[in-house]
């Protein structure tokens, strides 16, 4: 079985959006957006999660 890339998943108008919010993340966290498995839909949502958070407490 090959595994999937979770994000070639999504609809085209969530694709351009995500992208934007990744290349945004991964100005303030490189290693954490690099560390990501891309093919386990949990571990995307909950690192994303995690790094908003942390950039929101930043920029307040």
């Amino acid at each position: 079985m090959v595994a999937k890339n979770v994000i070639t998943e999504l609809p085209d108008s969530t694709l351009t959006h995500w992208f934007e919010l990744v290349e945004t993340l991964r100005e303030h966290f490189p290693e954490e957006v690099m560390a990501v498995d891309l093919t386990n839909k949990d571990e995307v949502t909950k690192t994303i999660k995690q790094l908003l958070n942390r950039l929101w407490r930043w920029q307040r």
